[in-house]
């Protein structure tokens, strides 16, 4: 039997043994067997009133907890708590155009803004398998006060593909290239700050590590750092290429 049954059960004789058994009646006036049926019957009353209390208040409880709910989450609500007077993105008009790469030709979008700074170029690299179309939204926020090239990378986006499978070092390759032809490092562009996103923060570590005239400033998100027998279980899962039949 249910434990949650037994629990009522016992709940309820708890309430009913209050009214007696038959042995506690003979002693009074009338029939015996009549009061101890009342008291049952008044008994049951009382556990009945209780138990549609107990629902009343239940149904009470669920139904503040919706309206609570509901009225958090609505739009009305999230507009109250969040007032935004200018929500909208900046307004910056976004360059597209390719660089010649090792690999063919690398896709880019540029960002100015309105008035030229004197402050570091932003370049990012999107997460795999995506473009730079992945930071869409983020660009406009960023190019109002600095040019923010968004690459993507060979073989994504409408960047052409490698002929062979490429490495991290070969991505990072790529980028220094496309960079060098936009006029950066050792030109009169200086070093760009470099941003990536997962897979991304490895490009531009590498791209780091093997151009440091090009890097100024490296920000890493969500870097993916795996070793032993983790990284071969997220290769074999994520990244392993397939054998793809014509």
């Amino acid at each position: 039997m249910p434990l949650r049954f037994l629990r009522k059960l016992k709940f309820i004789e708890s309430l009913t043994f209050r009214c007696g058994s038959r042995a506690d009646y003979p002693r009074e006036g009338g029939d015996p067997d009549r009061r101890f049926l009342d008291s049952r019957l008044r008994g049951n009353d009382r556990i009945l009133g209780i138990k549609q209390k107990q629902n009343m208040r239940c149904a009470s409880r669920w139904a503040a907890g919706w309206l609570i709910a509901v009225f958090a989450f609505s739009p009305l609500a999230a507009q109250d708590e969040h007032p935004r007077s200018d929500s909208a993105a900046p307004t910056v008009p976004v360059e597209r155009s390719f660089a010649p790469g090792p690999f063919g030709q690398v896709h880019v979008r540029i960002a100015r803004p309105e008035t030229p700074t004197g402050r570091a170029p932003l370049v990012l690299f999107h997460p795999t398998p995506y473009s730079g179309d992945y930071f869409s939204a983020f660009t406009p926020h960023m190019a109002t006060d600095r040019i923010v090239i968004a690459i993507d990378t060979p073989g994504y986006g409408d960047s052409d593909v490698t002929p062979e499978l490429p490495t991290f070092a070969d991505y990072a390759r790529s980028a220094a290239a496309v960079l060098e032809v936009l006029g950066y490092g050792a030109g009169e562009g200086g070093p760009v700050d470099v941003l990536g996103y997962h897979t991304g923060c490895l490009i531009a570590a590498e791209l780091a590590a093997q151009r440091p005239d090009l890097v100024r400033r490296l920000a890493l998100p969500g870097v993916p750092f795996l070793t032993g027998a983790e990284q071969r279980k997220a290769y074999e899962k994520y990244a392993k290429p397939s054998p793809v039949e014509a």
